[in-house]
């Protein structure tokens, strides 16, 4: 059986991807406006057994992950800064909540 899941280490600059992580911190929540916009963010470090990475959560994500859980996200997208981070598509992403690993 072919996983659909990418590692950490694996992952690109590009969309799409699915993933099952661990909450290692989070942050403080931030907000501002951009465009005459307002928005709200919270940088959360997340690992696998590959790489530890920053996963920016948005407005309705934030607060969803907690210390030492696991969870599956599916549909996240990697970031062209460096070091890379992996945010969440508003429309098509999903957070899921793992008992086991």
């Amino acid at each position: 059986m072919v996983s659909k899941h990418k590692s950490l280490k694996e992952m690109e600059r590009n969309s799409g991807y699915d993933i099952i992580i661990k909450c290692v911190d989070v942050g403080q929540i931030q907000s501002g406006t951009s465009y005459g916009k307002e928005w709200r963010r919270q940088f959360v470090i997340v690992n696998d057994k590959t790489a530890t990475k920053i996963l920016v959560l948005w407005d309705d994500n934030i607060g969803k992950l907690e210390i030492g859980k696991y969870y599956e996200i599916t549909w996240v997208a990697s970031s062209l800064w460096d070091p890379v981070e992996i945010t969440l598509d508003r429309e098509r992403s999903k957070i899921r909540y793992l008992d086991e690993v």
